[in-house]
């Protein structure tokens, strides 16, 4: 092997070792490569297997699996709504329920207010802990959906602890929207990412 200073810089003269340094390096991107490819390809196939609900009714978009059985479709009475998934091979379902955002009367200006995020959030809990089969477990405040939309995740037991239940609730002035996620304890940690990217993709349109 001859080595060489030409401007200050190392040439290495030999071809033998120049291969040795030279492909491992191609062995190492040609592997990245595949890798990024393959991710690509997966993530794709997964975006694929979705499908995007609208309601023209009420104005919101969500996506989910399609292999989740949605009891066909919307159901509409009055001013509510009813959308409801099942899981395939897995106890539990997760539900969302809209209706028109309720007033009270605030008794200390003795006028009509509309109820608030912290307003549903408060009955909601204090419902929680009048039921002898729930136990409630904690409340989270965060935000859900393409905008961001502010949310409470109320997190409760049901069933002497044999079903867990995370409600999430949005609210803006036309509507609330309540999303219920019940299912086995022992199914909570692989459908969890599922769930958090449903309520991720949730729309309001209009």
């Amino acid at each position: 092997m001859i080595i060489s200073l030409l401007n200050g810089d190392m040439k290495i003269s030999n071809p033998a070792t120049s291969l040795l340094i030279i492909l491992p390096l191609l062995t190492l991107v040609i592997f990245l490569v595949t890798i990024t490819l393959s991710m690509a390809i997966v993530l794709g196939q997964e975006e694929q297997n979705w499908l995007t609900y609208n309601s023209s009714e009420f104005g919101y978009s969500i996506q989910y699996p399609s292999d989740w059985d949605d009891y066909g479709g919307e159901g509409i009475y009055e001013n509510t709504s009813t959308l409801l998934f099942g899981f395939p091979e897995k106890d539990g379902n997760i539900g969302l329920y809209l209706e028109p955002v309720e007033k009270y009367l605030d008794t200390d200006t003795l006028t009509l207010k509309t109820k608030t995020l912290h307003n549903y959030t408060i009955e909601r809990i204090a419902w929680i802990n009048s039921q002898p089969d729930l136990e409630f477990v904690k409340n989270i405040s965060t935000t859900i959906g393409q905008n961001h939309y502010p949310a409470s995740q109320i997190h409760y037991w049901r069933n002497l602890k044999e079903e867990y239940n995370i409600d999430t609730l949005i609210v803006n002035d036309r509507y609330s929207y309540f999303f219920n996620f019940d299912t086995h304890p022992l199914n909570v940690p692989e459908l969890s990412p599922t769930i958090e990217k449903v309520l991720a993709s949730f729309n309001i349109t209009r």
